[in-house]
C-alpha cells in the first residue's frame, strides 16, 4: 500500500494568499480540501477577480508565521 504525505503545517491551519512578487500566483495549501474546498475556492476567486482581500481569510495568511 502506497501512502502520500499530506500538506500539514505546524499549526494545522490552511494557507491562502496571493504570493507577493510573483504576478498571478495564488497559493492555497490545506489538508481539508474536501470540506473547505468549495468555500476556499469561492473566497479565493473573489480575491483573484476583484483584486481584493477577504477578511475571513486573514488568519490564514503566510504572514502568521
Amino acid at each position: 500500500m502506497r501512502q502520500a504525505k499530506r500538506p500539514i503545517l505546524n499549526d494545522g491551519q490552511s494557507v491562502v494568499a496571493v504570493v507577493e512578487g510573483h504576478y498571478g500566483l495564488y497559493l492555497v495549501v490545506t489538508q481539508s480540501g474536501v470540506t473547505l474546498g468549495p468555500l476556499i475556492g469561492s473566497l479565493a476567486a473573489i480575491e483573484i477577480v476583484d483584486k481584493s482581500s477577504v477578511e475571513l481569510l486573514k488568519p490564514f495568511r503566510p504572514s502568521r508565521f
